[in-house]
């Protein structure tokens, strides 16, 4: 059994959000779960674990009027999904404002 390391419990999202590459604006997938201090994601591909991401959380429905929640957050590790190509993958934000914290959690 492995021992969970997680402060917070994620909690699951109410609307759909794609996770974007806050420099190229690629999406890298969709939002499964958050909370303050991180999230997960399943992505179309592998990225790069131990790399920092600018993400912008981009909401299906917008949030006092937000569209977008900008994250910048450190990929801690992926595995496989069960359909092919796609990725579990696991963030921890290092970035956030006092904006983004609030979103956060009216969005779960």
């Amino acid at each position: 059994m492995s021992e969970n390391r997680r402060k917070l419990e994620r909690r699951r999202v109410d609307i759909a959000v794609v996770a974007h590459n806050g420099v190229d604006d690629e999406p890298l997938g969709k939002l499964v779960n958050i909370h303050e201090e991180g999230l997960m994601i399943m992505s179309d591909g592998p990225l790069q674990t131990d790399s920092i991401y600018q993400l912008e959380l981009v909401l299906a429905t917008p949030l006092d009027n937000e569209s977008s929640i900008p994250v910048v957050a450190d990929c801690l590790w992926q595995s496989p999904a069960n359909t092919e190509g796609n990725y579990w993958v696991g963030f921890k934000i290092v970035e956030v404002s006092n904006k983004s914290v609030d979103l956060i959690g009216r969005l779960v």
